[in-house]
């Protein structure tokens, strides 16, 4: 994986008036992702078979952990089991949520990761400036187009998966606690995986009326048509629009060339706020530059399945279940004052100083970014 500084760097900023557009005005609290272990894909069957934190961003290379099964040793025994392909494609979807809390529960549901939980929160803590845009004051929804150069998935049982572990995962089984394997593996195994490009729009509204999911996805595709002159599938009832205040736009891409790499946080209350030409990003995907952007929903595997040992077994498991609803998403009272958004103290929290911005992420690691 690349480095935090390294990522920065790949951020191209799109210019546009002072009264629509803030991106890291001066003193403004920014939070950024951190990872104490980065796997990196190796060019072939890039992150499949990696493990995954799926309480971090919604299926990034970010997020991805060390390697667990061995595809090489998997393919050379069973080569129909490892399936690699082209398929370009492009297709969307909103998700959305009356509070931050309904929209990650949501989230985790369409990865069908079973339960109720609301995983993935890594991708609102890493966007807005505050934790407070996630009291539960705020509605929250996402519009997010893929750009699908290649899927690479495997068609072997779970229990044949368990005989092709790395012999690191396996030694570390042996000689490390849980909370070890889950900080350096993650949680689930990724088996099925889309590489591509992808640019996704986060919307965040205040709505007084009891049509808060109706009206903040009609509040985001309006600003997905008016700022980035996409056209969102779906009826959204336009007339719900003006019941949106306090409406902020935060938008990232994912893979495609990185001078040409887009991030920024728009103040979309303005009245003439400027269009965004993506065309030039698109039109720079390819398979040279193809990164993890999706999963096919289902398809991640529990770290602990991969365990033949019946206590390890039970052990990790109870380990991955408690850390899970730990991090689930809680919306925290719109009256309190401050505070983490995740079910405990261990999400992310900022505080600026002078010209810079200390981060502490979800693992407590701390980076510190200095603006120009």
């Amino acid at each position: 994986m690349k480095k935090l500084g390294l990522l920065l760097m790949l951020f191209t900023f799109v210019a546009c008036t002072n009264d629509d557009f803030s991106v890291l005005q001066e003193n403004e609290e920014i939070t950024l992702p951190t990872a104490v272990t980065r796997a990196s894909g190796d060019k072939l069957y890039d992150l499949l078979g990696y493990g995954y934190d799926v309480t971090g961003l919604y299926f990034t290379s970010a997020s991805a952990k060390s390697k667990i099964i061995d595809i090489v040793a998997l393919r050379k025994d069973y080569e129909e089991r490892v399936d690699i392909g082209a398929v370009p494609s492009n297709y969307a979807r909103m998700t959305s949520g009356a509070t931050a809390q309904d929209y990650t529960r949501n989230v985790t549901s369409k990865v069908k990761l079973g339960g109720a939980l609301s995983l993935f929160s890594g991708s609102l803590s890493s966007s807005f400036s505050s934790t407070q845009h996630y009291t539960s004051k705020y509605s929250i929804a996402d519009y997010t187009s893929f750009i699908r150069r290649r899927r690479l998935f495997l068609t072997a049982s779970t229990e044949l998966l368990s005989k092709y572990l790395t012999k690191m995962f396996v030694d570390d089984l042996s000689k490390q606690s849980p909370s070890f394997i889950i900080q350096h593996y993650g949680t689930h195994v990724l088996t099925d995986i889309t590489l591509g490009g992808r640019i996704t729009v986060l919307y965040r509204s205040s709505i007084n009326t009891s049509k808060k999911t109706a009206t903040v996805e009609a509040g985001c595709a309006s600003g997905i048509k008016n700022m980035f002159n996409l056209s969102v599938d779906g009826h959204y009832d336009q007339t719900l629009v003006k019941d949106n205040s306090e409406q902020e736009i935060v938008y990232r891409t994912e893979g495609g060339d990185p001078s040409r790499a887009l991030i920024g946080q728009l103040n979309y209350d303005s009245k003439n706020p400027s269009v965004i030409d993506i065309s030039s990003w698109q039109q720079s995907c390819d398979d040279n530059n193809m990164t993890l952007v999706d999963a096919e929903p289902g398809s991640l595997i529990p770290i602990y399945d991969l365990v033949s040992d019946t206590g390890k077994k039970e052990q990790l498991k109870l380990a991955v279940e408690n850390y899970l609803k730990e991090h689930s998403y809680v919306d925290i009272d719109d009256s309190s004052k401050g505070g983490a958004v995740r079910n405990n103290s261990r999400g992310h929290n900022t505080s600026s100083y002078g010209n810079s911005t200390r981060v502490i992420g979800a693992n407590g690691n701390r980076s510190t970014y200095r603006r120009p």
